[in-house]
């Protein structure tokens, strides 16, 4: 949630199939980058790093990206996304055989 002009709050995902954590706002203050992972089984457990997705909410437009998603690019886990300070690319830890530390392009290309 964020503050309003009014002094209220904005809820900003409606996805209750979804726990959302991690958010980071980028550098401009005009996004979200944030973890989040699937509910489908009705377990809530949080922090499901071995099944998550990383996504991008884009605060003007209210839109919900994902740019990686589970087991995209044969990582069995991943997260704690940071923004670069140019807000062009994302630093990210990566898990196949080793933990490694990957950038990704915003869109999720390029690691």
């Amino acid at each position: 949630m964020t503050s309003s002009s009014s002094g209220g709050f904005e809820k900003l995902t409606n996805n209750y199939s979804h726990h959302y954590w991690w958010a980071e706002p980028s550098p401009d203050n005009t996004k979200l980058l944030l973890i989040r992972s699937s509910d489908a089984l009705g377990t809530k457990a949080l922090f499901n790093y071995d099944s998550c997705q990383v996504v991008i909410l884009d605060l003007i437009n209210n839109t919900t990206n994902v740019i990686v998603d589970y087991d995209q690019y044969g990582w069995t886990s991943f997260g704690n996304p940071h923004w670069h300070l140019s807000g062009n690319r994302i630093i990210m830890y990566a898990k196949s055989n080793n933990n490694n530390l990957f950038t990704i392009n915003t869109d999720g290309t390029n690691p």
